[in-house]
């Protein structure tokens, strides 16, 4: 049984991603994607300040409908500063859709029960939604710089 269920697994892995390592590169738990933030980096010099993400930090939770390093790439490329994990540093929560094991009994994640705390401890933290999210991406992009 054990192995019926270890080979549907690696089918799956393997129809999905093509190799183990790619696998590795892309899965969330892995430790190469518990580090992601400190990988990504701009080539831009120009920012608007007046853009939402201008110089804030932020991180993410739950899933997001595109790869958790390219929304990261959105922010650098805006000026914004990007972290795996949130800390009293961080402005703002961006929130995917939730993967049910993740999350508590309450449906939210670690990182929301966090932000909250901050929030009522006085901390400058918005939590806002993926959709939220690519608004203000697609407002801020179409801003001349």
């Amino acid at each position: 049984m054990t192995n019926a269920i270890y080979q549907a697994m690696k089918n799956e892995i393997l129809s999905k991603y093509g190799s183990a390592e790619e696998f590795y590169k892309q899965n969330w738990y892995h430790g190469y994607q518990n580090n992601i933030a400190k990988n990504i980096t701009t080539q831009k010099t120009n920012f608007d300040e007046d853009n939402f993400f201008y110089n804030k930090f932020c991180a993410f939770t739950g899933s997001l409908t595109i790869q958790r390093k390219d929304a990261m790439q959105k922010i650098v490329d805006l000026g914004g500063k990007v972290a795996d994990n949130l800390t009293q540093e961080t402005n703002v929560l961006i929130i995917g859709t939730q993967d049910y094991s993740k999350t508590k009994e309450n449906g939210k994640s670690n990182k929301m029960i966090k932000a909250e705390k901050y929030i009522l401890k006085g901390q400058d933290l918005q939590i806002i939604s993926e959709t939220e999210f690519f608004e203000l991406i697609n407002e801020a992009e179409a801003m001349p710089v």
